[in-house]
């Protein structure tokens, strides 16, 4: 019918955001994949705002949100997803990419520029732009060899 020539938006988010008042109205069908944590936050009320919503335990580590997000893909064709808080953005990228979603929010390498600071700077060392030395650092292992090679370049 109508409602499911209507675009769907999958919004993936370890916190709790007032999403069901910013799309009031919205032409949408938005689907949201919560944290536990953050689902406890909507009423009744805010819950029928969203074609769907599934929260899960430890949101952060849990596989199922992904699983859950392709099974849901089949449904309701996103046309994007995205989310908020840093910690999602990753997640939300890769699904984009799993999906085919090319819509200017940009994939996991993209994300990862975004995240990684080590990514950020090879980034930018890349472009022609001066950055100051840097490593990736893991362990003291790796701070130690830093310190004493100094002309490295990671």
């Amino acid at each position: 019918g109508a409602t499911q020539a209507l675009p769907a938006v999958l919004i993936v988010s370890k916190y709790a955001f007032a999403f069901h008042d910013w799309l009031r109205g919205a032409e949408l069908r938005v689907v949201l994949l919560a944290s536990a944590e953050a689902g406890a936050k909507y009423d009744a009320e805010a819950r029928a705002q969203f074609a769907h919503m599934e929260t899960f335990d430890e949101f952060e580590t849990n596989g199922m949100v992904e699983l859950v997000a392709c099974q849901l893909n089949r449904a309701y064709r996103f046309t994007t997803v995205f989310s908020i808080v840093e910690e999602d953005l990753l997640r939300a990228a890769r699904l984009r990419e799993i999906f085919g979603i090319a819509n200017g929010l940009g994939g996991y390498a993209t994300a990862l520029r975004f995240r990684d600071k080590v990514a950020q700077k090879a980034a930018a060392a890349a472009g022609g732009i001066a950055v100051p030395r840097f490593a990736a650092v893991g362990s003291v292992a790796d701070l130690v060899e830093f310190v004493h090679t100094p002309e490295r370049l990671r």
